[in-house]
């Protein structure tokens, strides 16, 4: 869905078309969090700046095109959070740069995205299962 920009400089107003795609909230092959969960919202927090931060180590080159963010979502429960990489409509090769992160994303987080997430006490007792279910797939 396109939406308009808008940014200031030198105390004038532009605005440029821009465009999103939903690259996701997690490696596809990861436990996310789940909307309704009562620490949902800290939990997406976490897992979307691990997963940002890993998609710029994997893909610097096509992460320089477009702007990744988290982007909040309507739900039936609240909001759910995605990343989402951001364009400008009309720059071709940062639309092509989000359709690959889309189709390319990791299946699994790297160890610097698993260090990020412990560090920031992500995994914590109830979920120390998975933690290690990750540190086995990535040593």
């Amino acid at each position: 869905m396109p939406f308009y920009h808008v940014f200031f400089s030198d105390n004038k107003i532009f605005s440029k078309m821009t465009d999103y795609i939903e690259i996701g909230l997690t490696p596809h092959g990861e436990q996310c969090a789940q909307v309704g969960d009562p620490d949902y919202s800290e939990r997406a927090r976490l897992e979307c700046l691990a997963y940002m931060g890993q998609l710029r180590r994997t893909y610097p080159e096509k992460c320089e095109k477009v702007r990744l963010k988290r982007q909040a979502f309507p739900h039936d429960f609240g909001y759910y959070y995605e990343v989402v990489a951001i364009f400008r409509e009309d720059d071709e090769a940062a639309a092509a740069a989000a359709i690959f992160l889309q189709d390319n994303a990791p299946e699994y987080w790297d160890a610097e995205a698993i260090e990020y997430l412990q560090q920031s006490g992500y995994f914590s007792d109830d979920n120390e299962d998975a933690y290690f279910t990750q540190k086995e797939r990535n040593p």
